[in-house]
């Protein structure tokens, strides 16, 4: 994978009265996305990859190659990760773009319908109030997997102590009856 011009840029961002972090880095990488191989562009995809919270892939609407690309991506990044329930959004840009379309809106929604993300369709250029909304999606969904976690960590944790109450009760139950007996 050949990686082009790396970006880097970070805010604080209010999404739902919460304030985070909010760090971008920009990868654009080659229509020729194939496999991850050892090269130094892939460990630098495989690290930021394990290290991201969400994702978002972005192919131009004037392109079929960066979109073909995109969906590449996202299997790159489901095969690093090993994990489905990672935050991601598909988005389609150049929606100014007036030129003709190669990418049609029903192929980013079918995409992203079998990719299990969010799809949106904008310009960067003329609608900046959307890219926000896209970016607030997605810290939405890194918080609802978040918590997800940690609820699925405390039911384990609650659960495990319930079993140990009862095993503790029954050895009380089992010593009162040899005491007695």
């Amino acid at each position: 994978m050949t990686l082009g011009r790396r970006a880097e840029f970070d805010t604080w961002e209010t999404v739902d009265g919460e304030t985070c972090c909010v760090k971008l880095f920009e990868l654009r990488m080659s229509a020729q996305v194939h496999i991850l191989t050892a090269d130094h562009d892939d460990q630098i995809v495989r690290s930021l990859t394990h290290s991201a919270d969400g994702f978002i892939l972005v192919y131009s609407i004037t392109d079929k190659r960066s979109f073909d690309a995109a969906s590449r991506v996202h299997e790159a990044i489901h095969k690093i990760r090993n994990n489905s329930d990672t935050p991601s959004v598909l988005v389609g840009n150049k929606g100014e773009a007036f030129t003709e379309r190669e990418v049609h809106v029903s192929d980013g929604t079918d995409l992203a319908f079998d990719i299990g993300t969010a799809f949106y369709e904008t310009s960067t250029r003329m609608d900046m109030e959307k890219v926000r909304s896209i970016f607030h999606d997605v810290i939405r969904q890194v918080r609802c997997v978040r918590l997800r976690s940690r609820c699925q960590e405390q039911s384990c944790n609650k659960v495990r102590g319930f079993i140990h109450r009862l095993s503790l009760r029954s050895k009380r139950k089992s010593l009162k009856r040899q005491s007695t007996g």
